[in-house]
């Protein structure tokens, strides 16, 4: 993530959650549970990570799949396939008008943003059916990235640049309404259906 580390979970919550998300109307937050695992004295599941709808935009129907963290028992397991599958779902299924429980936003456009050098987070985009749009050069600058143990993009920085500040290339991923209706919803349904 561009944001953290944070040392202890009342700084995440604070710099995280409280000055991230409920200050920015265009994101939300979710947790995401392993109902096949559960901890002694839970009978809902466990914690596996967390997951954003970021940048939404009402106007243009678009919003950002953003923020994965899958705790390290959880990764190369079902809970990617299936929070990403769910979001999406979530996100691109056609609304139910007469069953609002029911259905979808509705949506043109889902986006999936990573640094060139996280290869994970490129090949579950490419994986949960996002194409690679683009990328986007010295995109970001990841403030104090040495100490933070943030990957730069490899490039030289600026003459008159801080060392302790790098450059990220971001590579920009787009999954639109036609794309999913058109097939790629039932490739996702496969994916998930396979760990069921």
């Amino acid at each position: 993530m561009p944001a953290g580390p944070y040392a202890n979970l009342e700084e995440f919550e604070a710099k995280y959650i409280r000055d991230t998300i409920y200050k920015d109307k265009t994101k939300s937050t979710f947790a995401i549970i392993d109902r096949t695992k559960t901890e002694p004295g839970q009978d809902d599941g466990t914690l596996a990570g967390i997951v954003s709808y970021t940048n939404a935009s009402v106007p243009n129907q678009l919003l950002e799949i953003a923020f994965l963290v899958v705790l390290p028992p959880f990764q190369r397991t079902h809970v990617t396939t299936h929070a990403v599958g769910l979001l999406l779902q979530y996100a691109l299924d056609a609304p139910d008008c007469d069953n609002p429980q029911t259905g979808g936003l509705g949506l043109r456009r889902v986006i999936w943003q990573t640094g060139t050098t996280n290869a994970a987070s490129r090949a579950t985009a490419r994986k949960m059916g996002f194409e690679q749009e683009g990328i986007l050069r010295w995109d970001r600058v990841y403030y104090d990235a040495v100490p933070m143990k943030k990957e730069g993009n490899g490039r030289e920085i600026p003459p008159h640049g801080d060392g302790r500040h790098l450059g990220r290339d971001t590579v920009i991923f787009g999954l639109c309404w036609d794309e999913w209706h058109g097939g790629k919803r039932h490739m996702v349904q496969q994916l998930m259906d396979r760990f069921l």
